[in-house]
């Protein structure tokens, strides 16, 4: 059979899909925990944030497992009708696997699980596509807060700023949103760039809600430790320091530089290079230098001049322009050694 000439779409991307075996291994280790621990959670999610969920995790880390995989795998685990379940009355928390939403499997307390996540409420900045819950205003002035060098950064999000001695300054009043307003991309990174110019409150709230559903499980072994990535950048630990612990050198100012004695050095070392390339250049150019410098002014200059004025004649000609205005000039270095040579009395008129 002929080979097909139709266009094919190839994907560039390195992202593997996951096999048969990753998903078979996520179903074989929900069911492990159904018969490990006390208690199973479906909890749901708005606006995820994996920075705030990591944060629950450590919470937990110690009695808990949390799943947050694909819905239709994780309810394959469970069992999706009263016949397949895995369990007793598993199957109603497979009929709720809708959206953001994974399973927490824990040995805590009931009580103590459920008041926690109706208590947790968090705060982040808010993304492009939500409605914002409440008007933010900016008002006139200076933005001290800011260095001076984002100050195109901010005039091309579309505030009316500009450079006042150094200082970011906003010209008028403005309005970033308001609230209902579905938010774009640029009104999301005005409101990111700093909160402290924002008169009001400035994110967008996130509230988990895992109590949705809770069923208990049976218990067939002891509690097992989880093993969690101990990496420093699973813990959130910054490698950088402290502001605290940088050591800051006190630069000098610019009269001790000046009076220093490596700064001297320099100087003169710069002085006798100089010299030594133009004694170079005259011994280069003139092997009779010596009486260059001693040759009267109406030898020299006129010399120079001419000297400057063929060169300028040869480029000109090399690019086809015109060298009448060169050529006169020329010709008047002649009268001009006359003039020269009068004032130093080199000559006598004839009379």
């Amino acid at each position: 059979m002929p080979k097909s000439k139709r266009e094919v779409d190839v994907s560039l991307t390195r992202v593997k899909k996951k096999t048969k075996e990753k998903k078979i291994k996520l179903v074989n280790e929900i069911r492990k925990c159904v018969d490990t621990y006390d208690h199973l959670f479906l909890f749901k999610i708005e606006n995820m944030r994996s920075t705030k969920f990591i944060e629950i995790r450590q919470k937990y880390k110690n009695n808990s497992h949390f799943f947050y995989g694909k819905n239709n795998v994780m309810a394959v685990a469970l069992g999706k009708t009263s016949s397949t379940e895995y369990a007793r009355e598993l199957n109603k928390i497979s009929g709720l696997l809708k959206g953001e939403c994974g399973l927490m499997f824990t040995n805590d307390d009931h009580d103590s699980v459920k008041k926690y996540f109706d208590e947790l409420y968090m705060s982040d900045f808010a993304r492009c596509g939500q409605t914002a819950i409440s008007t933010v205003e900016l008002c006139e002035g200076p933005l001290t807060q800011f260095p001076f060098s984002l100050e195109p950064q901010l005039r091309k999000l579309g505030l009316p700023t500009k450079l006042e001695k150094g200082v970011v300054t906003l010209i008028s009043h403005y309005v970033v949103c308001k609230d209902g307003d579905k938010l774009t991309a640029d009104q999301c990174r005005r409101k990111n760039t700093k909160p402290p110019i924002i008169n009001g409150p400035s994110t967008t709230t996130i509230q988990k809600q895992p109590q949705t559903a809770f069923v208990p499980t049976k218990i067939s072994r002891q509690t097992e430790n989880l093993k969690f990535s101990e990496s420093k950048a699973y813990f959130g630990i910054d490698k950088r320091k402290p502001l605290d612990e940088v050591t800051v050198v006190a630069s000098q100012s610019y009269l001790e530089v000046c009076d220093s004695a490596a700064h001297r050095r320099k100087v003169t070392a710069s002085f006798l290079s100089s010299f030594a390339v133009v004694c170079f250049y005259f011994w280069y150019s003139r092997k009779d230098y010596g009486g260059f410098l001693n040759a009267p002014k109406y030898e020299v200059v006129p010399t120079l001049k001419r000297y400057a004025l063929r060169k300028q004649i040869e480029e000109a000609h090399k690019r086809g322009k015109d060298t009448t205005y060169l050529r006169a000039t020329l010709d008047y270095v002649d009268v001009e050694e006359a003039i020269y040579r009068a004032e130093e009395g080199a000559f006598t008129l004839d009379i």
